[in-house]
């Protein structure tokens, strides 16, 4: 009973340190890791809500997850150790954008539909730039279909406040 007097259990001036902020799979998103993520995105001029920035911190660890599974984690050609930005570039690179195919009559219809866009430019000259264009428009919707299955399957629990 002293001691409980001398000590007492509640803080009033007690400070969060460190907290998890959300549980994917087996790894966890800490609490200073998503105020980094937000200043992050405020710091490049983005106007984001923190549910946008928590939902990307998940995607991004679904996909590591994945990469490491599939044991992208390092380019064979590359030295350093790599970061996950990396890993999950090349794990994107070779499970997804190398199943992507752009038919020529998909660059040529889509040169056909923009004629404003090129002035008047020579389809042989802009082939190479459409087809790129086109590859990076299908590969953003395929990472978006390859994120929905990911999360169909994950366990997820976020917690915010």
């Amino acid at each position: 009973m002293v001691i409980s007097c001398l000590f007492p259990v509640g803080n009033a001036d007690a400070e969060l340190i460190e907290r998890i902020v959300a549980a994917v799979n087996d790894d966890v998103i800490l609490l200073s890791e998503f105020k980094a993520a937000m200043r992050q995105a405020e710091e490049n001029g983005k106007e984001v809500t923190a549910k946008e920035v928590i939902d990307g911190m998940i995607h991004n660890l679904l996909l590591l997850e994945q990469a490491k599974k599939f044991s992208f984690v390092r380019d064979a050609g590359d030295a350093e150790p790599s970061t996950p930005d990396k890993v999950i570039k090349n794990y994107i690179d070779k499970r997804i954008k190398a199943m992507i195919y752009i038919p020529f009559r998909d660059i040529e219809a889509y040169y056909h539909n923009n004629p404003d866009k090129y002035g008047g430019r020579d389809f042989s000259d802009l082939k190479s730039e459409i087809e790129e264009y086109l590859l990076n428009r299908t590969l953003e919707i395929k990472i978006q279909e390859h994120i929905v299955e990911l999360l169909a399957e994950a366990r997820i629990r976020v917690q915010l406040d």
